[in-house]
């Protein structure tokens, strides 16, 4: 029996209010498939109840972990905290599939991403992602559909200019240098325009996020532990972040290692609205229509969710749209890769909207969700391009 998840599950009062805010629940309507639910699967396993089962486990990890029911609990259960433990505690035996676990791998090195980058690069060449859409093949090749139709070189400064003493951090994490480089080049020039020097530390690893939620916690910790160190040692002003679920996790890091941190990350949106004193007079007019998307690691995890939208407000004559579905769009990490079928039906509503409003861009400031997004949006032949917020800014920045 295990004393400690039991604590944390008796915090759960059954009160229900989280069933409104749960996209598996709402999408299947098991009481399994609910956060009040796993929580009662992981009383009985933890009490000896229940015995450990692969069908126990598959409600677990069918979790998107978009933490929409803690923001929503009345007794501030630490349900995404007790949910991995309880997998890590019970389950450790359950690995994701040998494609993940190589994909896992890989992000966990750096001459196997530089590898794989090689390989991706050869694939976009022969435009194998054209072909996959074409066919409709997604459920065969769940990874290569992501692959971008070009790639560009990440300019990496460790020797900043000391007449400027403003200096930076990038934590560029494991994907964005492979599928999103474009994320990082905007937003080292747009910090270099405005009066910060960027370092991005060739040294630094993955999160760990990804290993976390499948079930590779030894991993992950190492992975965090070398970037607490490395971070750490750094003189700079902030650690900045591109991806929310990477910054969601990196302020977190401190509840898993067992010496915290002495850094702290900052998401990019919200450093530059709270310290970059950018004014409408920094910009050049628009004539669009963009729709933004609020991540569910900024919005529940970092509980951030406006600074985006402000600062492309700063825009004048751009036309902005929020997404009117604040659900996860199914991306969740592996999830999409995982379980592609189900992922789309979680974004479905949302590309409804996008398809009726019919913006230039839809802006989002995760990988994960702006991977998702473009592959679905291409698969329905939809013109509507995806975009960090930083690269709308700087397209604008005079």
């Amino acid at each position: 029996m295990n004393t400690k998840i039991l604590s944390s599950a008796d915090q759960c009062v059954k009160c229900g209010l989280c069933l409104p805010h749960c996209p598996t629940y709402l999408n299947s309507k098991n009481e399994n498939e609910s956060p009040r639910g796993r929580i009662s699967l992981i009383q009985a396993v933890a009490s000896q109840k229940l015995p450990v089962s692969t069908k126990i486990f598959s409600h677990l990890d069918h979790c998107l972990e978009c933490k929409a029911c803690e923001k929503a609990c009345p007794s501030a259960v630490p349900y995404t905290q007790l949910l991995n433990k309880t997998k890590h505690q019970f389950f450790n035996h359950q690995q994701p599939s040998i494609f993940i676990r190589l994909l896992l791998s890989t992000v966990a090195s750096h001459s196997k991403l530089a590898l794989l980058q090689k390989t991706l690069r050869l694939l976009s060449f022969l435009k194998i992602q054209k072909v996959i859409h074409f066919f409709r093949l997604m459920h065969l090749f769940s990874f290569t559909q992501f692959i971008p139709e070009k790639f560009s070189t990440v300019e990496t400064n460790n020797n900043p200019n000391t007449d400027n003493q403003r200096n930076v951090a990038l934590f560029t994490g494991c994907m964005s240098p492979l599928m999103d480089s474009r994320t990082i080049s905007d937003t080292t020039t747009l910090l270099s325009k405005i009066g910060f020097n960027v370092i991005i530390p060739k040294q630094q690893q993955c999160c760990g996020a990804l290993h976390y939620h499948n079930n590779q916690h030894e991993t992950a910790i190492k992975m965090m532990q070398k970037n607490s160190d490395l971070f750490t040692s750094i003189d700079v002003e902030a650690i900045l972040s591109i991806a929310t679920g990477c910054c969601d996790m990196l302020q977190n890091t401190d509840k898993l290692l067992d010496s915290p941190p002495k850094y702290h990350a900052d998401e990019i949106c919200y450093f530059l609205f709270q310290h970059a004193n950018l004014q409408t007079e920094n910009f050049n007019k628009a004539n669009e229509t963009i729709i933004v998307h609020t991540p569910c690691s900024l919005r529940n995890g970092l509980k951030q969710t406006n600074h985006a939208i402000n600062l492309l407000g700063l825009i004048k004559g751009l036309n902005i749209i929020e997404l009117t579905d604040q659900t996860c769009c199914g991306s969740a990490g592996t999830h999409m890769i995982r379980s592609p079928t189900k992922a789309n039906e979680f974004i479905h509503d949302k590309l409804q909207q996008i398809s009726a409003t019919k913006p230039t861009y839809l802006a989002t400031s995760n990988i994960g969700c702006a991977l998702h997004f473009q592959n679905n949006l291409t698969a329905q032949q939809l013109d509507t391009k995806v975009l960090h917020p930083v690269s709308i800014l700087l397209k604008y920045l005079k």
